[in-house]
């Protein structure tokens, strides 16, 4: 894979100054789709010029909100972005992921030592209802079973089963996970175009980096120079008669849609003035095709002196409008929209909008003789298309959810399909909805809501897919609702792991249970190996937390600082911090709310929170009661300021820090009485604030909108020392760039938490363990990281995702001579055998185990035999067997007191689901080795068919089709097909069934060198 390399321009986006930082806002109502006043940024910088003149109601939008504070974080004051250093610093962090490649990786089956799992959200079946926004959907034409999906926070993903399994491509090839628009080369389907950044009008987040294409089904992909524009690209569209002719639509400045002629080579502008939203291609009868586009304005300007829809006979070079003021909707007034046309009936072209103004009423029209007359479809579309409750009668939302979509034998009877907020099909002549308001979450028949993408299986125009705020879903019975009739719309996205993730934490008496808040899906509890669980009543949620002294207490953060606390098993959440408890200030997007680790006096730390608004507010009851505390994030004249990370210490309840926009950081050493100010110390906002008890001194920060990504003070914060890595090199990307790749959390290391450190960046995850001199790749991928914790146990790290759902890593012990443990299951139990390699004097080898994420045990002790040289061997019978996943570890402690620990060895007993691992290794070097391991442990007995795929989803050969016992198995490919003949470099897939216990794809990386 490769990228190409860009000039330098700064990337103005229409969008507004939103995290943390001075805003003319009320809160709204919680669950609300829209804010109580609109916002309002604080300057005219850069792109927030466009953004304080747009309309009220699209800037009390809460979708249009979200996506900002996305923006915000990287243009900072400025409103800009220099999108040329984004994609240098982006290459910076492709060249630490590649240096490393596959160091993290075991070679035994049964270890995880240094490996990531993504935990979730990982949907079997209807289990698990959520998934990130998917805003785009197509079939490979020649090859229907090939789907392609993108996500506005995933990225790019495949399918090989027409959508039941779904695999990434793109985690380390797009700076900015949005997609907006894929299109297949209809000729040459391992040819595929993907137009990067938001397709939602107005709402660009941090943009798009361009239009990149990938010749070999998605294995690799270039970066095309589009006259040298970046940004966002709404559609993309290759010519169904010439498939060297490709059309690519910029949202941005200029608003120009581009024509190439030579597969994407070289571009030239065809049409300017106002967004073109979609375009569409018809097939004549003498080979050549007719295209048609729809043109647009945008809140952010306003309507264009070109809306309206455009048609061409020449493949795109020249394009005349067909619609006028007195047969379509006025030209200026045309918002966003979309066309399509029935594949049997080429004459028949429909088009749907929104008013450009305040993006709330959807308008129809027709017209049945390609274009040349237009009318107003009868029956018109639904009024409630964009509503958002059923007590709102203003419906805002058609710059953020539209399409269009009508079947291929709509010759005479129409079959249409309209998404917005809501959804409905028209059949028969009538109206009937699929989504609404009243189902918002989807279940029972229904599909989330807020619409972004459709399409209809190319074999079968009854079976339909929709991509919403909640995923990707598919319906066998063209739309109906009703599960009893094998209607309904079921959840398709099973591995289609794009949850746009903002905070995370443990449950602290067991750490494989883990909480977490989603971008428009609230909380979440993930429970390893079982499936995952929506609790809470917000929309967006942010922190969680787990009371450790009653599982039953747990309190759910949503936007703008609302408060939610459950006391009981069976949930009943209550709002917390709010006015009729006093807490009337201002809040921000994300306000960071912490659990105090240790008690103070008579209060158990449980019942101690810490809550951050425009003041930081204390709570010693649990949530009941609030006091203000001195810090105050204040207000000036552009309105105010708002705490960005609060920090506790686990050894002492007096000592506090908070930190806030504006470089504010202050300190108590008293439980809050008295605050020392350490303003202006720090250049940039504060995004996490650590602490350590081996030094009670040490304060470690990280930081975005800053050069200095990490901080480090040794004085309590009196003094700081950037700790970002050597400048040009070993450092967190971007070390010399302000607002390029911010470090939003780190975790410190449970063994050596003053030189070893995590850090959770906008470019994957980092480490360090030497305090910060050099910093590595962790070998997550390019995502970006929000939140990053440490396991009661300190033996994992879990790591939540902004489009990539939640990861867990187990992190490598310190062992130095064993290196060599292993476990096998028995009869009883499990069977450990070690060995060393010379041995120090008066060894003693301490064998322990961790049952769920609990902390280690002892479970034995086993003397050394004396100082000596040459190989020993150990071993230690394990008798239990109680359900559960079992990690060990062997502690050798020496008679001159040094110690040493082996590596992780992890079981499964009673297992619940399968457990799959990376290949190893991956890559694979045919030069340097021999085979491949795919290793899985099965709950029990079960039935399993393993397979090797191509790129183009070509069966190449079957390693296993046969029962196999439960536990670990572990099957080797020797990187050839069936016939004996070795595959090309490349990237494969192979994927495992099981009868009883699902099935998973995984792609092998296979290099000739």
């Amino acid at each position: 894979m490769f990228l190409r390399k860009y000039p330098v321009f700064l990337f103005a986006a229409f969008s507004i100054f939103f995290f943390g930082i001075p805003l003319h806002a009320q809160e709204s109502e919680p669950g609300s789709e829209t804010l109580a006043a609109p916002i309002e940024a604080p300057t005219d910088s850069g792109a927030y010029y466009s953004l304080n003149r747009l309309p009220a109601s699209l800037r009390a939008s809460r979708p249009f909100a979200r996506e900002f504070y996305e923006y915000i974080r990287r243009a900072g004051t400025s409103g800009t972005i220099d999108q040329g250093e984004y994609l240098r610093t982006f290459e910076e962090a492709r060249r630490d992921l590649y240096a490393n490649q596959g160091t993290h990786h075991s070679d035994s089956p049964q270890a995880i030592q240094g490996q990531w799992m993504n935990i979730g959200l990982i949907s079997s079946g209807d289990s698990v209802l959520s998934a990130g926004i998917t805003t785009a959907i197509v079939f490979d034409p020649q090859r229907p079973n090939i789907m392609y999906a993108g996500g506005s926070g995933g990225g790019v993903w495949k399918s090989l089963d027409t959508g039941n399994t779904w695999f990434p491509l793109t985690d380390d090839v797009l700076p900015n996970l949005s997609v907006a628009s894929i299109a297949v080369d209809p000729v040459n389907t391992n040819t595929i175009y993907v137009g990067t950044g938001y397709g939602y009008s107005a709402n660009v987040n941090y943009g798009g980096t361009g239009l990149y294409k990938s010749e070999d089904g998605g294995l690799s992909f270039e970066r095309l120079n589009v006259n040298n524009d970046s940004g966002s690209f709404v559609k993309v569209f290759v010519d169904p008669a010439h498939d060297n002719i490709i059309l690519a639509s910029k949202f941005g400045s200029p608003l120009d849609l581009y024509r190439s002629t030579d597969s994407g080579q070289t571009w030239k502008s065809v049409l300017s003035g106002g967004v073109v939203w979609d375009i569409i291609g018809t097939h004549n009868g003498d080979g050549s095709s007719t295209l048609y586009c729809i043109n647009g304005g945008d809140p952010s300007f306003g309507g264009s002196g070109n809306g309206g829809v455009w048609k061409s006979t020449d493949d795109g070079a020249h394009w005349t409008r067909v619609t006028t003021s007195t047969n379509f909707f006025a030209a200026t007034t045309i918002g966003r929209a979309a066309l399509a046309t029935p594949l049997n009936a080429p004459n028949k072209i429909f088009a749907l909008m929104t008013d450009v103004s305040s993006s709330s009423q959807a308008h129809l029209y027709e017209s049945t003789d390609s274009g040349a007359t237009w009318n107003v479809y009868n029956p018109g579309p639904p009024t409630d298309l964009f509503q958002v409750g059923s007590s709102i009668s203003f419906n805002p939302q058609g710059w953020y959810d539209l399409y269009l979509a009508v079947t291929p034998n709509s010759v005479t009877n129409d079959t249409i399909y309209l998404g917005g907020v809501s959804a409905y099909v028209l059949m028969n002549g009538a109206w009937q909805y699929f989504s609404d308001y009243n189902h918002p979450g989807g279940g029972g028949g229904y599909p989330h809501v807020d619409h972004h993408s459709f399409a209809i299986n190319p074999t079968n125009s009854r079976i339909i897919y929709d991509g919403d705020d909640g995923g990707l879903w598919v319906n066998y019975k063209a739309g109906s609702n009703d599960l009893s009739t094998g209607g309904g719309w079921r959840y398709h996205s099973t591995n289609f792991v794009s949850n746009r993730f903002y905070h995370l934490t443990f449950n602290s008496t067991n750490s494989k249970d883990t909480w977490a808040g989603a971008q428009d899906e609230g909380l979440w509890e993930l429970p390893l190996g079982k499936p995952a669980t929506k609790h809470s009543p917000v929309g967006d949620g942010m922190q969680p937390l787990v009371s450790p002294q009653n599982q039953n207490v747990k309190y759910s953060e949503e936007v703008q600082g609302y408060l939610f606390r459950t006391t009981q098993t069976t949930e009943s959440w209550s709002a917390i911090a709010d006015s009729a408890v006093g807490v009337t200030d201002a809040p921000s997007w994300d306000c960071p709310l912490k659990m105090s680790p240790v008690r103070h006096g008579s209060t158990p730390g449980s019942q101690i929170l810490y809550f951050g608004r425009q003041h930081l507010w204390r709570s010693t009851d649990g949530g009941t009661s609030w006091t203000r505390l001195a810090p105050s994030f204040g207000i000036d004249g552009n309105g105010v300021y708002r705490t960005s990370a609060i920090g506790l210490a686990a050894w002492n309840s007096n000592l506090i820090y908070v930190a806030g926009i504006s470089n504010i950081f202050q300190r108590s050493t008293d439980y809050g009485s008295t605050w020392t100010s350490l303003n202006g110390k720090l250049p940039g906002i504060v995004t996490s604030i650590n602490t350590s008890w081996q030094d009670t001194n040490f304060v470690l920060v990280s930081l975005q909108n800053s050069k200095n990504k990490v901080m480090f003070s040794d004085d309590k914060g009196a003094t700081w020392t950037d700790v970002s890595g050597p400048k040009g090199g070993a450092s967190i990307p971007g070390a010399d760039s302000n607002t390029i790749c911010n470090v939003m959390s780190i975790a410190l290391d449970s063994t050596a938490p003053l030189t070893t450190w995590y850090a959770a960046t906008d470019f994957g995850m980092y480490e360090t363990t030497n305090a910060g001199q050099t910093w590595s790749s962790m070998q997550l991928g390019l995502f970006p990281c929000r939140d990053i914790q440490t396991a009661p146990n300190g033996q994992l790290l879990r790591v939540a995702t902004h489009g990539r759902g939640i990861w867990e890593y187990s992190v490598p012990a310190g062992g130095v001579e064993l290196t060599s443990l292993s476990a096998t299951k028995t009869s009883s139990g499990a069977q450990l055998s070690w060995y060393v390699d010379g041995e120090p004097h008066g060894a003693t080898f301490y064998v322990q185990r961790s049952i769920d994420g609990a902390s280690f045990e002892n479970i034995g002790t086993v003397a050394g035999i004396g100082a000596s040289v040459g190989r020993h061997d150990y071993s230690f019978g394990d008798n239990s067997s109680v359900p559960g996943t079992y990690i060990y570890q062997v502690h050798e402690v020496n008679a001159d007191g040094s110690q040493i620990y082996t590596n992780h060895v992890e079981l499964h007993f009673g297992a619940a689901g399968l457990s799959v691992y990376e290949p190893y290794p991956n890559p694979y070097a045919m030069s340097k080795e021999t085979g491949i391991a795919l290793s899985f442990e099965l709950p029990a007995r079960d039935n399993v068919l393993l397979r090797i795929y191509n790129a183009n989803g070509t069966l190449l050969r079957t390693l296993a089709d046969r029962p196999m016992e439960g536990g670990p198995q572990s099957i080797t490919w020797d990187a050839r097909d069936a016939a004996g003949n070795r595959v090309a470099p490349g990237a494969y897939f192979y994927t495992l069934e099981t009868a009883n216990s699902g099935s998973v794809t995984n792609k092998i990386m296979i290099v000739g060198e």
